[in-house]
Formats: C-alpha cells, structure tokens, sequence
C-alpha cells in the first residue's frame, strides 16, 4: 500500500497508532493520536498530528521506538527498500 485512500489513511497512521499503544501500555497513561484533530465537522481527510500534541517520550522505556512511530515517514526509507515491498510493487504492475 503505497498511496494514502479517500480518507486520507496510508501505511503509517497505523504506525503512528501503534506508538498511542505502547505508550499506553509503557506508561499507563492515555494517549490520544488523533487524526482528525481540529477538523471541522462532517467529511474530513486524516492528517498527522503535531508533535506537539503528543505526550514526551523522553525518558521512558521504548521511548525512541515510540517516537519514531510518531515522526511522520521514519520508517519510509526501510519501507521502501525492503524485499517484500519491491515483491509487492512487482506483482501490481504486472498484467
């Protein structure tokens, strides 16, 4: 999944959601990564939060982990180049 689909989803919100998580467990306070934060009501498009939304992860147990999940497109330079991901870009354009 290389394109983001009508809402505005794509490959690494669910990262971005997986670092709320492990901050929740880690900590066992919540987190919230709102993707529709300051939207205005009815239709709107995900957009990734500010950092500054999110809690501190200085200090804590997983902390650079879980930042990387919040730091939009980290993981995109390994995403890109990993074996499966050409394997699936293959297979898509053929016909």
């Amino acid at each position: 999944m290389q394109t983001v689909d009508d809402s505005g989803y794509f490959i690494f919100t669910d990262i971005g959601q997986l670092g709320a998580v492990m901050y929740e467990v880690v900590t066992g306070e919540a987190c919230e990564f709102d993707l529709f934060k300051n939207q205005p009501a009815g239709y709107a498009i995900a957009t990734w939060p500010q950092r500054e939304d999110l809690p501190s992860t200085q200090g804590i147990w997983l902390g650079y982990i879980i930042e990387r999940c919040w730091t939009r497109r980290s993981f995109w330079r390994n995403w890109t180049r990993s074996p499966s991901t050409k394997r699936l870009h293959d297979r898509s354009t053929r016909k």
